[in-house]
Order: C-alpha cells, then sequence, then structure tokens
C-alpha cells in the first residue's frame, strides 16, 4: 500500500504535528516518528485508532510492536502504526519492559483544495526559512508543501494540515513544519490562512555547518534494521548484506524538533548509511533533552539481532 507520509493528516498543533500520539506515561519516550495515514483510508475519509504493547531493550530500544487492537480494520491504520514504533526510543531501563501506545487517526480532510485556495494568506511577522532535506537536496529535487494554518487571536500556529507535499517522503513537511514551529503571526486576526513554501534546487542554500565542540550532549542511539517493516535501511546495503554505523550531530530548538543535521561518521561509506541516517534524523522529536546541539548514533543491522 501506497504511503503519502503526512499528506492530509489534521494537526492540533504544529508540535501535535511533529510530536505525535498518546503513550503511557511510563517507560518515557526519548524521541518518536510519526504514523503515516493510509492512503486508501486518507481517500475515503475513514478514521481509526490502534492500541499496542511495544516491547523494549534496556537500552529504551522497541524490540517487538503487539497490536491489541484496530478500529477498523483491514484499513491498513495497524501496518502504518507498527512502522513507525519501530523507530521510537524510550529512556533505558529493565529489559523487556512494555509501554502501551494508543494512536489515533483522525479525519485527515476537514478543507479541500479548492476551500484553501479561497482562504486569505497567511502572513507571517517572523519566519525561519525551512532547511533543504537531505535526500530532497542530493537528489536535486525541487518541492512545495501547501498548508491550511489556525492561528490563534495572539497569532500561534494551533493546528496545522498538509494539504499537498510534492514530491512525499523527501521530508518537505517535515521542515516545513520545523520551520513553522517558531514563526509569529499578527496578533487579533484568529482563523484559518493558506500558506505555501516552496523549495527551488537552484537557490538551495548550505546547512550551516555545526561546531562539534558545541555539543551538551547525546540522545538515545538509533537502531535501523533490514529485517523490521521500518523503512530507512538502504538498498545499496540489503542487497549486499551489509550493516553500518552512523555518528551525526543534530540541533534540536525548544521543543525537541531537529533543525539541523551534520554527518560526523560514516562506515562503510558507499551504502547509503549517511544519507539514510540523515533522512532518519529528520523525523526525530527528542522530547526532555535540552535545546543546543547534542550528538546521536545510527546503527543499521543487518539481520534480525536488536
Amino acid at each position: 500500500m501506497r504511503r503519502t507520509g503526512l499528506i492530509g493528516v489534521v494537526f492540533v498543533s504544529v508540535l501535535a504535528a511533529l510530536a505525535g500520539p498518546a503513550f503511557a506515561a511510563e517507560p518515557k519516550i526519548d524521541y518518536r516518528v510519526p504514523p503515516s495515514y493510509p492512503d486508501d483510508a486518507a481517500a475515503a475519509k475513514i478514521e481509526g485508532e490502534v492500541e499496542a504493547s511495544v516491547t523494549l531493550t534496556a537500552g529504551g530500544r522497541v524490540k517487538a510492536v503487539t497490536i491489541l487492537s484496530e478500529t477498523p480494520t483491514g484499513q491498513g491504520f495497524a501496518e502504518s502504526a507498527s512502522q513507525a514504533l519501530m523507530l521510537w526510543q524510550f529512556e533505558p531501563g529493565e529489559a523487556g519492559r512494555q509501554a502501551h501506545v494508543t494512536i489515533p487517526f483522525r479525519h485527515p480532510q476537514p478543507y479541500t483544495l479548492a476551500e484553501m485556495a479561497a482562504m486569505p494568506p497567511a502572513e507571517p511577522l517572523r519566519h525561519t526559512t525551512p532547511r533543504y532535506p537531505h535526500l530532497a537536496r542530493i537528489g536535486g529535487l525541487d518541492g512545495l508543501v501547501e498548508l491550511v494554518l489556525g492561528i490563534d487571536p495572539e497569532g500561534h500556529v494551533e493546528r496545522v494540515q498538509v494539504m499537498t507535499e510534492r514530491p512525499t517522503d523527501r521530508n518537505f513537511a517535515f521542515v516545513t513544519l520545523a520551520a513553522l514551529d517558531d514563526a509569529a503571526f499578527p496578533q487579533g486576526r484568529p482563523g484559518v490562512y493558506r500558506y505555501r513554501q516552496t523549495f527551488d534546487i537552484r537557490t538551495a542554500q548550505p546547512d550551516a555547518p555545526i561546531d562539534p565542540s558545541e555539543a551538551i550532549g547525546t540522545l538515545r542511539e538509533h537502531y535501523i534494521t533490514s529485517s523490521t517493516s521500518a523503512p530507512g535501511f538502504p538498498d545499496a546495503a540489503r542487497k549486499a548484506k551489509k550493516g553500518g554505523a552512523v555518528d551525526l550531530l543534530v540541533r534540536i530548538n525548544k521543543r525537541g524538533v531537529v533543525t539541523a543535521v551534520q554527518l560526523r561518521r560514516e562506515e562503510p561509506a558507499g551504502f547509503g548509511f549517511g544519507d539514510a541516517a540523515i533522512h532518519a534524523a529528520e523525523q526525530i522529536v527528542a522530547e526532555g533533552f535540552a535545546p543546543g546541539v547534542h550528538s546521536v548514533a545510527v546503527t543499521f543491522r543487518f539481520g534480525t539481532g536488536r
């Protein structure tokens, strides 16, 4: 079943857009990746909910996902939830711990493209230019993201609907939402507005370098295995039956949203591990960590070991 990433998902706030569903208070989560809304369910305007139990390693990685319930069945909600949960990271603790998670899939399209076109444009007073997504940059791809923004009387974004993301699966929506996280809009003008962000590879600016001496901490180690249903393992490495390791530096803002990524080490080179790790890091929400620069290790394991 083809996925559309963040397309059509309605978000209560920009933070909720990236932070995703509810989870049990213990064990504490470090970061998570939001689930995709299945295409068929989105087209049919079907809502759903998945309850799952995840089994954790001592380091806080998700070792296994057990779907407890899926409502309704047959729409791809359980598959999408499982793929996302395999990339979540919890705090370290006793091996074999379990966390219960409820993931809601809510109505993906309250506004149509025609309704969006009739809305006034959003005009931010303060706005950060989104960084160019890594895989789109190396692929020479232009991009387009169109949003509907709900703005409150204080000029804050209180909800977001992603209407268009072209192409999908290149993190254009993620980086746009991350840039909007610190945006400010005129006060006293609440309502819904259309917002358009274009990405032109011809004018793409390189990421500002991150000084390793700025690092103030380390995020939990991130694992991607070739045997799971979670996306992200490089095709070249899968065919060669190789694993690898990548060290990154990431800059996160006060909400834990990644705003910059820099490659420090990739072993072995030539199999796409660095590109895949940067792509995965662009989607991380690091809860409970101080804003600033952090190091993160990403390990790619071929086979079943976690």
